[in-house]
């Protein structure tokens, strides 16, 4: 080995995406932190909180154990996935499905704010 050597551009790529993708499944771990602002009702009465309600635990539980859920039942198939078609592939799906459903969720409360007027 030649003490001169670059690493390439490509390995540096694939360091950054690793670290993002982690990031992005770290964030279930912080719900913990984001609960509990939700359901006290000190922080709820800050002015920069107008609008929001306080919420019971249950409440404030249940999308981290709907996003748990889908997390441990859709492992298996994405472990599959991606022996098949490899990490790149799978990650891109993975990627346009968050996306898409982060737009229909978006869409939905819309909806769902118009109707309660």
């Amino acid at each position: 080995m030649s003490g001169g050597s670059k690493t390439p551009a490509k390995a540096w790529r694939v360091v950054f995406a690793g670290t993002t993708i982690n990031l992005c499944l770290g964030v279930l771990y912080a719900w913990s932190v984001w609960k509990t602002r939700l359901v006290d009702p000190e922080i709820i009465a800050l002015p920069i909180n107008q609008g929001w309600e306080t919420m019971q635990h249950a409440q404030a539980s249940t999308p981290v154990t709907i996003c748990m859920l889908m997390f441990a039942l859709l492992m298996i198939p994405g472990g599959r996935l991606q022996d098949k078609m490899g990490p790149k592939i799978t990650a891109s799906v993975g990627g346009i499905g968050l996306i898409l459903a982060a737009e229909r969720l978006s869409q939905s409360s819309a909806i769902n704010r118009e109707n309660s007027r």
